[in-house]
């Protein structure tokens, strides 16, 4: 006999665009991973350094051709001044990250926690202190009165040791980020680490007596957690533009060794997206476990708003990690050798949500599944807009333990399935990521009724349907750039129960 599953929609749009507008904005906001490494993207598209008429430090000496003379060092010079001022805005940004998170005090501390974390950042601060030894070499050669060809070599050295020493690191601290095995033992790393300390703190936030739901505590931990990610994240971007000069300097020398920015486009931006999406689905799984269960039959599934807002805000988070599109605006055609095209770029300025289903599968749909699908934007007035991207289900577990009265926590829920009753310790949770950017004229704010939103396949058949709110986002510290965002939430729920609480 087939599931006979009851299902109730519910909408949170207008608590999740308020969240979104009221944030404080993003740390990498202020960063620019894009500035940082020296590239421009518009659309999927990356360009070369050269297309934007800046010559690289180490490169300028490689070059097949060079001519000596004022105008020769004084471009040096002045590329070397760019880098420093990249370089120089970079620290400030992870020492005021190093700061905020030294700042900020668990109200639940694992001394087991607290000894790995410590352990890993020791390894990314020594990473750091070689970086600026590294950087300050590159200096003295910009610096140096020797001859030019002279210098040539020594660039050539250095890059040559730059590639040799830093390749590994880039591979270190991305198992850093996701844990590695050592002996056969699972070392954790810091998405795992985070997700234990900010489970515990949250959680024991919002399950006192006294307070109740403490929404603001679950905004700080977000918070921090979005600050100790982009802290470690920096760290590694300032390896990689490193890693970029040194590779563009030898690209120069011999057009047979990788470019700077293939180095970007093929090696890192994988394993930034790896990273992007680890620390996404890392907060993805802390919202699922505090997310009230229904304590009954075919109650609803209800989102607490501060939640909706957290996962609203890591999307917001994670395209800009990602360098995400604000534009439909493209680089202009130019030769195969001079740009080059990343292989998904998600839209920072679009719609963006998520369904939460507690069951198995949805619409015949189970955890892995991943499709083109689209949103469908309703305005006031009656005019449509279609926005393409692709759905995403993914199984988060339940991550059960003991709280400090001893009680077992988050052991899931159950479901009924014609007259039984299902254990389950995993909600499905289908994610939308959008490849289209929105028109910058989108009506935004609350005061304009806000807009119906339909989550379809590309062939338009109907998966679900809700309204939300067009916000516009800050795209820079000062706040005066801004684009349009739009999250929506949604939740179903399939006669779900809490189990053995």
């Amino acid at each position: 006999m087939p599931a006979v599953i009851s299902t109730v929609l519910t909408w949170v749009g207008t608590k999740v665009a308020g969240s979104i507008a009221s944030a404080v904005v993003s740390k990498l906001a202020g960063a620019g991973i894009d500035a940082v490494l020296g590239i421009e993207i518009e659309g999927i598209k990356v360009a070369q350094w050269a297309d934007r008429g800046k010559m690289i430090v180490l490169a300028a000496f490689t070059m097949g051709k060079v001519t000596g003379g004022p105008s020769f060092e004084t471009q040096v010079l002045k590329s070397f001044q760019e880098l420093q001022k990249q370089i120089g805005g970079l620290k400030q940004e992870i020492k005021d990250l190093q700061k905020e998170v030294t700042d900020f005090k668990w109200l639940v501390i694992s001394q087991f926690d607290k000894t790995e974390e410590a352990n890993l950042w020791k390894s990314m601060l020594t990473l750091d202190n070689r970086l600026d030894s590294f950087y300050d070499e590159i200096g003295d050669v910009a610096k140096s009165s020797k001859s030019i060809e002279d210098r040539r070599k020594i660039a050539l050295d250095l890059s040559r040791k730059i590639v040799s020493e830093l390749k590994p690191e880039v591979k270190n601290t991305s198992d850093w980020f996701h844990g590695r095995v050592v002996a056969d033992v699972m070392i954790r790393g810091f998405l795992d680490i985070w997700q234990s300390q900010g489970l515990r703190d949250a959680d024991k936030a919002i399950r006192d007596i006294k307070k109740g739901w403490d929404s603001e505590r679950v905004a700080e931990i977000y918070g921090v957690l979005e600050a100790k990610f982009t802290y470690a994240l920096l760290i590694q971007v300032k390896c990689v533009r490193l890693l970029m000069e040194a590779q563009e300097a030898l690209h120069a020398d011999d057009p047979g060794q990788q470019s700077g920015v293939d180095y970007f486009v093929y090696t890192f931006y994988p394993i930034l997206k790896k990273e992007v999406d680890g620390f996404q689905q890392m907060i993805e799984s802390l919202a699922i476990n505090l997310i009230p269960l229904p304590t009954g039959t075919l109650l609803p599934l209800k989102i607490p708003d501060d939640i909706a807002g957290m996962l609203a805000r890591v999307d917001m988070f994670s395209a800009q990690a990602l360098m995400g599109k604000i534009s439909d605006k493209q680089t202009p055609q130019t030769p195969s050798n001079k740009s080059r095209e990343l292989p998904s770029v998600p839209a920072l300025s679009g719609i963006w949500g998520r369904v939460i289903v507690p069951s198995t599968r949805w619409i015949r749909r189970k955890a892995g599944t991943k499709e083109d699908a689209r949103v469908t934007v309703i305005k006031q007035g009656g005019e449509t807009l279609t926005f393409n991207g692709t759905i995403e289900v993914r199984a988060v577990k339940y991550l059960p333990y003991e709280n400090d009265k001893k009680e077992m926590l988050h052991q899931g829920y159950q479901i009924q399935v014609g007259n039984e009753l299902r254990d389950m310790d995993e909600m499905l949770v289908v994610h939308f990521t959008p490849n289209d950017v929105l028109p910058k004229d989108m009506p935004t704010g609350e005061e304009k009724g806000g807009v119906e939103v339909k989550l379809e396949t590309r062939s338009g058949e109907l998966l679900a349907q809700t309204k939300t709110f067009i916000v516009p986002i800050p795209l820079d510290e000062e706040q005066k750039a801004f684009a349009p965002y739009g999250p929506f939430m949604m939740s179903f729920t399939g006669g779900a129960n809490v189990r053995a609480r």
